[in-house]
């Protein structure tokens, strides 16, 4: 469960990098600016009270410990550190959000549809993909460098290939333009011939 609890930070962070990209673009550095410093303001915050509350209450403690499983290691004050800084960076997220929708409108609709396309695509894919491993730990030999490699690299090759059916099956936009650009320029190139026109010595 702790490894993903881990998950939620690091989409934060992209989201925020983002929506930094974003407004950046649009040429309105300041509010990147503002929820940096709200962001920079609420970490530090959260490191002193979570600091506080590890010391003072053992019960916090101990559920942290065994949610991400390092009751058998010491030192395990520091994980107030990560903790704080995913604090800051959830909030951070928030606000791009808010203020994001606040300045341009509201993006959801077009969001949430490619989002459940890439997670069925992704479950998908990482399930044939795992299929394909156990089926190809038959046919080259593990105990070889190139054997691990030539399994990993098919298996991967054929878990992206059905990835990128799914979406296209699935009416995901991008993947069909991505086909649509390869099908014209690889297959739909017209031969560009001399001029009859011209004359040749």
């Amino acid at each position: 469960m702790g490894r993903y609890a881990a998950h939620g930070p690091v989409v934060a962070q992209s989201i925020s990098l983002l929506f930094t990209r974003g407004y950046y673009a649009a040429g309105k550095s300041r509010t990147p600016l503002g929820v940096a410093f709200l962001s920079a303001l609420v970490t530090l915050c959260s490191a002193f009270f979570f600091s506080r509350l590890f010391t003072g209450a053992p019960i916090a403690r101990y559920f942290l410990e065994s949610l991400l499983r390092v009751s058998d290691l010491e030192g395990t004050f520091m994980l107030t550190l990560p903790l704080s800084y995913s604090v800051g960076a959830i909030v951070s997220a928030v606000a791009f959000w808010a203020l994001y929708t606040r300045d341009f409108g509201r993006f959801e609709s077009g969001v949430i549809g490619t989002f459940w396309q890439s997670f069925a695509a992704s479950i998908i894919m990482g399930f044939f993909s795992y299929v394909l491993l156990n089926a190809f730990s038959a046919v080259f030999n593990l105990h070889t460098t190139l054997g691990i490699f030539f399994q990993g690299f098919f298996s991967g090759l054929g878990g992206l290939t059905i990835g990128a059916l799914v979406l296209y099956l699935l009416g995901n936009v991008e993947i069909r333009e991505i086909w649509k650009t390869l099908h014209h320029k690889i297959w739909k190139a017209k031969f560009v011939g001399p001029d009859p026109t011209e004359t040749t010595f």
